[in-house]
């Protein structure tokens, strides 16, 4: 008997980059089977650290405050797309703002929780 490696893992998610459309920069999100408990454990405890920086810059109107908060949200959500991406361009993801790095582990998160669980246990994220 042979089997297919994508009977094993899930079809990935790709996300096209290219300014065209053409596909030159795609780039591939971890199905649920790809991730680690470790790198959920790393997720959680970003998505941690993302709603202490939220609750501060609600609580200040310091500029620099803010200025730095926004800066570690920044940090993490590139964190947090080197974990959920198989490969991904630096200079791709240097090119990314906050704001469609947040969008892109949004629709990822969102993505797991609508997956099946293989463990069939309901989904933590």
């Amino acid at each position: 008997m042979t089997i297919h490696i994508s009977e094993l893992i899930p079809e990935r998610t790709r996300i096209d980059f290219s300014a065209e459309n053409d596909g030159s920069l795609v780039f591939e999100l971890r199905s649920r089977d790809e991730i680690t408990p470790t790198d959920h454990a790393r997720i959680n405890a970003y998505r941690n650290e993302i709603a202490k920086i939220a609750d501060q810059i609600a609580k200040t109107e310091n500029a620099d405050e803010i200025a730095r908060a926004n800066e570690r949200l920044h940090e993490i959500f590139g964190d947090i797309l080197r974990l959920i991406f198989v490969e991904i361009d630096e200079s791709v993801l240097k090119s990314l703002g906050t704001g469609t790095r947040q969008k892109i582990v949004q629709y990822w998160i969102n993505e797991l929780r609508a997956s099946p669980n293989p463990n069939g246990r309901a989904n933590q994220n």
